[in-house]
């Protein structure tokens, strides 16, 4: 083969692929969605490392429902939005020592040692919006990038110390709690009406209407709405799992 033969098979080749590439990026401009899914969160103390002692999160896995939009503005490239209504809640124990606690009785710090359950539930409309890159022969691989913002709708958040001691300082037994006498603590009404965050995720394309998608947020505030009542903030993370289907959708021409 000469070497004009052989650029000619070269460029043949790439032209082929090109036509193929063609053939098969999808030419959806916009779509609407419906979605499902469900979440897994917790409430997590920030920074985790000022807990001295065990944290033990369980969090509810709780079915979300909702609605996207999505705007392709450039090759590979889209701009998507989200309404969600869902419930995040989740129960925990923890083993601490010392654990500050602001505005007890006389409006005085105290601290506690001992065992605790701690129970909290966040009913919300979430918004997301994000950035969507999308790769793969077919487009069919995307990843995700953003934010979001959350309205709560109902909101609770339970402490109960069961068994221990709290006091006035550190290491002070000033008040014995047992199993028989525990301390409960509802700071529902302290807690923010709203949240924001970041959203990171993948999302694949199953066929070309239907989408599965993973994703991480956290929030990047405090869940209290003033000061904590911890010597610790505490932020809302949480994995989503939702699957979406195109059911409106215009192409490029």
């Amino acid at each position: 083969m000469t070497v004009k033969g052989a650029i000619l098979l070269v460029l043949t080749t790439l032209l082929l692929d090109i036509n193929l590439f063609a053939q098969q990026e999808p030419v959806v401009r916009w779509s609407f969605a419906p979605q499902v899914g469900t979440d897994i969160g917790v409430t997590l103390p920030y920074p985790i490392s000022k807990i001295e002692g065990t944290f033990n999160p369980y969090p509810d896995i709780l079915p979300s429902l909702g609605a996207r939009t999505t705007f392709r503005f450039r090759e590979g490239w889209s701009f998507a939005a989200e309404v969600t209504y869902k419930t995040v809640a989740m129960t925990a124990d923890a083993r601490v020592t010392n654990q500050k606690m602001r505005g007890g009785e006389g409006g005085t710090d105290q601290y506690f040692t001992g065992t605790a359950f701690m129970e909290s539930s966040f009913t919300q409309l979430e918004v997301p919006l994000y950035l969507k890159y999308m790769f793969g022969r077919s487009r069919s691989h995307r990843i995700l990038l953003g934010g979001y913002y959350s309205y709560m709708l109902d909101t609770k958040f339970v402490s109960e110390a069961r068994k221990g001691f709290i006091g006035a300082a550190p290491d002070n037994a000033d008040d014995l709690i047992t199993p028989d006498n525990p301390r409960r603590m509802d700071f529902s009404q302290d807690l923010s009406g709203w949240d924001a965050g970041v959203v990171l995720g993948y999302e694949l394309g199953i066929n070309s209407k239907l989408n599965m998608g993973i994703r991480v947020m956290t929030g990047l505030k405090d869940i209290f709405k003033g000061e904590s009542p911890f010597e610790n903030s505490m932020i809302h993370l949480r994995g989503t799992l939702v699957v979406s289907y195109n059911i409106f959708e215009t192409g490029n021409r």
